[in-house]
């Protein structure tokens, strides 16, 4: 809808130019390679407007050099067609005269200059116009790499095409002996480290130890990627992908991060390996910039182990590549060691192998002729994208901040009078934050009575005559489209854009205004920037309350919106305040209508499928928000009353989404499942499947939220039964075994310790995990020992301990005697913990400060140990060795003073158990002699 508008705003800024005498940017051969080409092709705006000068359907474009004869020089657009190299003048009047088409079937092979990145020879045949005087052209193409993957790709299929059968451009690589084109003289390079050399790949290049060599090659690269070390025996992987529209990546639920690109590849491996785990999954900046790089950088570090190999992939992307910055493109370093390498220390540990791997990512750049050389961007065609506000709001923050460039002065005018009006209306109410904001936006800035007529009366800059002839056609799909832009931008420039982090959306939304006047022109704001619309732009956008929006069951099917002003009223609450409000007084049926209105839009943002990530798990903080409030009777208690719909949204992403929303999907199942009623309900929706799915995912998150949850679940027997049948049980014991003791593991560690403890509630399940290979009650004893003093990890393993012992007939394989090795260091926690909370009182009553609240962690570890102490001192023998342990009966005498002496729920059994050691203690002293 708005390609026309684009193509004509930007042929327009091109005559401007001219008349000014000024022209377009020179391609710097210091430019990036393929990796940097941006993908024009993928720019379906700059495409059409090409093709209007083509006639013909093009794929992609590039601004380069054409060198035809001995001094004929032409700065042109170089456009890859179906059938047809075109090649379009550098002020896009149209083709170039005489000639301005080259037909495969008039090319006979190309030849690749290996002395540069950026000089390709073209062989024409005897079939070629006769402005081509001699069989050779010379390209000089920044994205040279990029532009011969285009070409070759469209000759063979033309090839194909012709003549019914595969043929290969005849292609090779070789030193041309030409002169500098581009007067950029010899190439210049950052040199590797001393033992490493230069890899290159796909336009790429990085270092690499000496010791790798390249095991093959492919049509498209002298590289195959794929490089094996001679010595060491390490393999290391490099897959860069087609470059992606940066609009296409911000409407894709899934790719919008590249964590969430690298959490799709964990998965994938994780399927081809056996018993993954994941030992480091966390963000990763990369450090090197050898070649003046302009894009952005981001990406993300994860280190695998399996039963066979070892391996550390870190994932890159660069974005806003040169020279559109409208693109980017995915990037994925893998290094891969047998796992025997490691194990039997041969020198190689996983800190050397991220040590490596991160060299080579670090170091990975673009192919450039001389790094010192700025790449080149079409300064032009990006502000034109900028005036039609196709950039998202993240893409404006990084062309103001990088480049210089905003959209056109009017735009920006019209805005600070919208921002200024709304602040004008919030002033007085006297709800404004920050007064000075309005001297900010401009004393000289007029304000508006009604600010929704602003954004109604922006047209587009300099757009073409319809736009600005009287009232605009409600029915046009070109002013639809412009009035969404219009919409993200005035969002942009209100959260943000203008004042910084001054001025927020939460300023918009304040719950105190008391003018209905006030309230209802802030309200039609609210929406306007939100802006749900029908997705056919030939429809208008009506503007309906929001009162009205939630009764539709198709809200989201059929309708788009701002993911961004969504995200942040969801995590203002703004929808359940105004669904609220819209019912009149609160009285009990009207509050209760609006809150199941509001959770039937929770449930339905949910399941939209064009909802971001961030935006869902908005949804479900905000759900477990509403279930963690104290109830006083209010929305909270209705909001409980909505369980079901909320549960079947919640499964649903469970069950289908991205391994982040299923993680956020899953903790909020946790918060939601200390009702029974939730427990019933996701029960019926076959939970337990849901649950061993999750378990064997490897996601440390997902594992340890799932496991949360079993613990909710396991409290009835009957489940405990179910899922032992459905084969939790096994799952759970194969976790215990593979589950490595390491501090970044103890969270889960500690949820699994306490499932294991909660499945020993039923007697077969506990004789079957007594059975089990994997001895259990060893591995908890190894987990007690490799947890933090007094921590969740101890308390939970001292917990499945007790219910492993605490059973009136011995298991054969589970020892009494065995556990009760522990009594010592159990002993020195609670003497730890009892010294710590006597110097707490003693410090707060010298400073005269309230008695500190006991810490509930602390107080679980010493309910769970006394417990356990008190089961195994059942046995005589066990108690006299508890009690031959030094001040054993100091520290349970000290405890019976301290907090968790007056809980109800221990202090009976710990004065059971003082009396026993006790008298364990004098019988001790009465058979050895010993004074009292």
């Amino acid at each position: 809808s708005s390609c026309a508008e684009w193509a004509w705003r930007w042929r327009r800024r091109l005559q401007c130019q001219r008349r000014r005498a000024v022209s377009l940017p020179r391609p710097a051969g210091g430019g990036e390679g393929a990796g940097g080409a941006g993908r024009m092709s993928s720019d379906r705006l700059a495409l059409s407007a090409l093709e209007r000068k083509t006639k013909a359907q093009l794929r992609y474009f590039e601004l380069v050099e054409l060198v035809v004869g001995q001094d004929s020089l032409h700065r042109c657009y170089i456009c890859v067609g179906n059938h047809a190299l075109f090649l379009v003048s550098h002020n896009l009047s149209g083709i170039l005269k005489p000639c301005g088409e080259i037909k495969y079937e008039h090319i006979d092979g190309a030849i690749e200059d290996a002395k540069s990145t950026n000089t390709l020879l073209l062989i024409l045949n005897g079939k070629r116009h006769e402005f081509f005087s001699t069989p050779q052209v010379v390209i000089n193409a920044e994205h040279r790499c990029r532009l011969l993957v285009q070409f070759r790709c469209g000759w063979q299929t033309s090839y194909l095409w012709r003549n019914r059968t595969v043929g290969e451009l005849p292609f090779t690589t070789r030193d041309l002996g030409l002169p500098e084109a581009t007067g950029l003289g010899q190439a210049l390079g950052v040199q590797p480290y001393h033992g490493y050399q230069v890899a290159t790949h796909e336009g790429y290049s990085f270092f690499l130890k000496k010791d790798y060599h390249d095991v093959a090659s492919n049509l498209h690269s002298a590289s195959s990627g794929t490089f094996v070390g001679k010595k060491s025996g390490l393999t290391f992987t490099i897959q860069i992908q087609e470059p992606r529209p940066l609009s296409e990546l911000e409407t894709s639920g899934t790719d919008q991060h590249i964590r969430w690109v690298a959490s799709r590849q964990r998965q994938s491996i994780s399927a081809e390996l056996s018993s993954t785990m994941v030992i480091r999954s966390a963000f990763y900046s990369k450090k090197m910039n050898l070649v003046n790089d302009v894009a952005a950088w981001t990406g993300w570090e994860i280190l695998l182990k399996s039963d066979t190999q070892v391996r550390v992939m870190i994932s890159l992307r660069r974005q806003f590549l040169p020279p559109l910055a409208d693109s980017a493109q995915d990037i994925f370093v893998t290094l891969q060691c047998p796992k025997h390498v490691i194990d039997h220390n041969q020198g190689i540990t996983d800190e050397l192998l991220l040590g490596e791997a991160r060299l080579a990512a670090d170091s990975l750049s673009p192919l450039v002729q001389r790094c010192t050389v700025p790449q080149s961007l079409y300064r032009d065609m990006i502000q034109a994208k900028i005036d039609s506000l196709l950039f998202s709001e993240e893409s404006m923050l990084w062309l103001k901040g990088s480049l210089g460039l905003q959209p056109n002065r009017s735009l920006e005018c019209e805005a600070r009078i919208f921002v200024k009006s709304i602040l004008k209306i919030l002033q007085e109410e006297n709800v404004l934050r920050t007064p000075d904001l309005l001297k900010d936006i401009g004393d000289d800035v007029p304000t508006e009575k009604e600010p929704i007529n602003v954004p109604k009366r922006m047209l587009p800059v300099g757009g073409p005559r319809h736009f600005t002839d009287g009232v605009a056609d409600v029915n046009d799909p070109s002013m639809n489209a412009w009035h969404f832009r219009v919409a993200k931008y005035l969002a942009f420039c209100f959260d943000g854009g203008l004042c910084g982090p001054r001025l927020a959306l939460m300023d918009l939304v304040c719950e105190f205004i008391s003018t209905p006047q006030s309230q209802q022109k802030i309200d039609e704001v609210v929406m306007f920037l939100l802006h749900i619309r029908p997705k056919d732009f030939t429809q208008p956008f009506r503007g309906v309350q929001l009162r009205f929006l939630v009764h539709d069951p198709n809200l989201f099917e059929n309708n788009i919106f701002n993911d961004r002003v969504m995200h942040g009223l969801v995590e203002l609450g703004w929808f359940e305040q105004a669904l609220l409000r819209g019912d009149g007084k609160r009285n009990g049926s009207a509050e209760s209508s609006a809150i199941e209105n509001y959770a039937q839009f929770l449930a339905r943002l949910l399941e939209c499928k064009t909802a971001s990530i961030n935006l869902k798990a908005a949804v479900c903080r905000q759900i477990m928000k509403c279930y963690n409030r104290v109830p006083d009777g209010g929305s909270d208690d209705s909001m409980r009353a909505h369980f079901g719909v909320l549960c079947q949204a919640l499964m649903e992403m469970v069950r289908q989404s991205t391994i982040y929303l299923r993680a956020y999907a899953t903790l909020t199942l946790v918060n939601m499942a200390s009702a029974e009623e939730v427990q019933n309900e996701i029960m019926k929706m076959s939970i337990i499947d849901t649950c061993i799915k999750n378990l064997k995912s490897s996601d440390d998150d997902l594992i340890r939220y799932t496991l949360a949850l079993l613990t909710h679940l396991t409290k009835s027997l009957a489940r405990v039964k179910e899922m032992d049948r459905a084969g939790v049980t096994d799952v759970v014991l194969m976790l215990l075994e593979k589950t490595p003791s390491m501090a970044s593991k103890q969270p889960l560690l500690a949820e699994l310790a306490g499932v294991v403890g909660q499945l020993c509630n039923d007697d077969d399940v506990w004789k079957k995990m007594c059975d089990h290979p994997c001895h259990p009650v060893e591995k908890l004893m190894t987990l007690y020992y490799s947890g933090p003093q007094g921590g969740r990890l101890r308390s939970k393993a001292v917990f499945a301990l007790k219910m492993f012992v605490d059973r009136p007939k011995q298991h054969g394989a589970v020892k009494r005697e065995a556990v009760a090795t522990l009594a010592k260091t159990i002993l020195e926690d609670l003497a730890a913990g009892c010294k710590e909370e006597l110097l707490e009182k003693k410090h707060a009553k010298n400073e005269g400060l309230p008695k500190p609240e006991a810490n509930p962690l602390k107080l679980d570890f010493a309910a769970n140990s006394i417990l356990l102490l008190g089961s195994l001192s059942k046995s005589a023998a066990i108690c006299s060795m508890i009690a031959k342990n030094k001040d054993a009966e100091a520290v349970l005498t000290n405890l019976t003073f301290a907090e968790i002496g007056q809980v109800d729920s221990t202090r009976d059994k710990l004065h059971k158990l003082l009396r026993r050691v006790s008298e364990a203690v004098k019988h001790d002293r009465h058979v050895t002699g010993k004074p009292s």
